[in-house]
């Protein structure tokens, strides 16, 4: 029998989420650079092209991909929402999945295993001039998605997100380069041009 509690004075700690950020442009750009060697490269690119958690791919199959419905079926690891969830075949993943295919032997699209891929993000980030994780390409493809105008409902649909405040909230990172070409579109309807005449102070009458 144990007559006093061993954790009594443990202090909790109150979990914190981990804030992950898309990649810049600039960072796209020298992580294509990086993967151009690498053995994974086209798996990089599918997590970048999809936004898939880390071991998704691995469940992808070829029967997955329907080219005459234009459509490539996810399978999700996580919630509910996100066990099956099918997205248009654009075609940067189209492009994709034809030399993949080209390459392929079995019926998985991936035949590799999560330790690999581990092992050869390891690698990619020794060689990378910023901090990266796998899951900052699903960040990447979220922002990259909603700066393209794509519709946020969609995105959060093709994420696998059941709440879109997950979405709105943790997965986009809109760059300021973007931000700056936005707001260019005020120039088209500068606040001192929705005047012509002179407006009267408070309280004046102003005659027909």
């Amino acid at each position: 029998m144990i007559h006093e509690n061993p954790v009594e004075f443990v202090e909790y700690k109150k979990h914190k989420r981990e804030t992950r950020e898309a990649l810049t442009k600039e960072q796209q750009q020298e992580f294509l650079q990086v993967i151009e060697t690498s053995r994974f490269k086209s798996l990089f690119l599918f997590y970048l092209y999809t936004g898939t958690r880390k071991a998704e791919p691995l469940l992808s199959l070829w029967t997955d991909v329907h080219e005459e419905e234009n459509t490539f079926i996810v399978r999700g690891t996580k919630t509910d929402t996100s066990q099956i969830r099918p997205m248009p075949l654009y075609d940067e993943l189209k492009e994709l999945l034809h030399t993949l295919r080209s390459e392929s032997k079995g019926e998985h699209i991936f035949d590799m295993s999560l330790t690999a891929i581990q092992k050869e993000v390891v690698k990619i980030q020794q060689k990378l001039s910023f901090p990266f994780s796998l899951h900052m390409l699903r960040h990447t493809f979220a922002t990259n998605c909603v700066e393209r105008g794509v519709n946020i409902k969609v995105v959060q649909k093709w994420l696998g997100h059941k709440d879109l405040s997950t979405t709105e909230k943790i997965y986009t990172h809109i760059s300021t380069a973007f931000e700056q070409a936005e707001a260019q579109k005020l120039n088209a309807g500068k606040y001192t041009n929705l005047y012509t005449k002179p407006q009267p102070r408070t309280g004046e009458i102003v005659a027909s």
